[in-house]
């Protein structure tokens, strides 16, 4: 079977835990469907999410060498000289060589996490991010805003970029349901606009200060065209905008899927009033959206009888979901590579310091992320 269900994760602001998400993520995902293919795409110039990924748990070098490492990988005689990371297969593209035009396995350019790393599962494939990707979004850039002819749109064929990936990769193997996860940088650049032009869905982390509620206007007005307020300013500068673009030019961006009050305190089994605060005053920013434009929301799911939802609470049940802070346990994860499915409570040690997961704290973790893979 052909799966080109895509999931983005990523906002327009920092420190929200995104690359933290999509490592545990993917890798729950992938060890709860072992006959699937999960493929993570690291669309971040820090490539975090690949420095996790490709631990190298059999030695002490750090994650960060390892991606260094696993970029190096000779496909020379396979792919002319590039590398297998996103930048490799962005060059690939840029590569005005005709003899090369049809000739790529792009799967070549995947990694499985599993060489490296002991605790991810085998079915779980990596297209390694790179720190260069920044300096290469200015010749992406430069290719984009080439002059348009009638048998080429630059714009358009360079943002879909990452969407051609995607439906390639899905496409090459359709006895195989595959599952994408990738995490972008929180700058609104041509490689976060690639990214989400991939995406089928978008999930929305946020934390609990009126700077995500700021974020998240910016994030719907960016993607979307969706603002709160009439502006002059807006108005004149709207044809520059990812939105406006996209849809001059027939790309439809990702539904909104899922917004995570990420890293919240709880009571029992409540969030905490401030961190529910915060929370309620953007699922009511949320709702306003909803009721204006649904059509930017996702509906085709198990929830779908709830279509057309006018309470704020049904639209909570919906699309926003309460996730704990992980504190140390998530500090542990991401420096071994190991998935919290994979951590046991008790002492450990990073870089020569001894910490302490608790078994609650433990459960806690696994179980946020045992409730959101569900909403997937």
């Amino acid at each position: 079977m052909t799966a080109l269900f895509s999931l983005q994760c990523g906002t327009i602001k920092v420190e929200q835990g995104k690359t933290s998400l999509v490592f545990q993520l993917s890798a729950e995902y992938a060890r709860q469907n072992p006959t699937q293919k999960v493929i993570v795409i690291d669309m971040c110039p820090q490539a975090n999410v690949s420095s996790s990924l490709l631990v190298n748990t059999f030695s002490n070098f750090p994650g960060e060498k390892i991606v260094s490492d696993a970029s190096k990988i000779d496909t020379k005689k396979k792919m002319k000289s590039f590398e297998p990371n996103v930048c490799g297969y962005l060059l690939s593209r840029l590569d005005r060589d005709e003899s090369l035009k049809g000739t790529i396995n792009w799967n070549q350019f995947l990694i499985q996490a599993s060489v490296f790393n002991k605790f991810v599962p085998d079915n779980l494939r990596l297209l390694c991010g790179d720190i260069y990707l920044e300096v290469l979004s200015k010749r992406l850039e430069q290719e984009r805003q080439l002059v348009p002819t009638r048998y080429d749109n630059p714009w358009r064929r360079v943002t879909l970029f990452m969407k051609d990936f995607i439906e390639f990769i899905s496409s090459s193997n359709k006895q195989v349901f595959h599952m994408f996860f990738i995490d972008t940088n929180p700058s609104f650049s041509i490689y976060t606009e690639m990214a989400i032009t991939g995406a089928r869905r978008m999930v929305v982390p946020f934390t609990q200060d009126d700077f995500s509620v700021s974020a998240i206007k910016s994030m719907l007005y960016s993607v979307y065209g969706f603002t709160s307020e009439d502006s002059e300013r807006l108005e004149g500068l709207k044809e520059s905008q990812y939105f406006w673009l996209a849809e001059k030019y027939g790309i439809s961006p990702p539904k909104l899927h899922l917004f995570i009050n990420n890293r919240a305190t709880f009571y029992g089994t409540k969030a905490a009033a401030a961190f529910a605060a915060i929370g309620n005053e953007v699922s009511a920013s949320l709702l306003k959206v909803y009721i204006k434009s649904q059509d930017i929301f996702e509906t085709a799911s198990e929830l779908s009888s709830l279509d057309l939802i006018m309470d704020i609470n049904k639209f909570k049940m919906r699309y926003l979901i309460d996730c704990c802070d992980f504190q140390s346990t998530i500090v542990l994860s991401l420096h071994n590579g190991c998935p919290f499915s994979q951590i046991d409570p008790g002492s450990h040690t990073i870089y020569g310091s001894s910490i302490t997961i608790s078994k609650t704290n433990l459960e806690d973790c696994k179980y946020a992320i045992l409730k959101i893979v569900k909403l997937l």
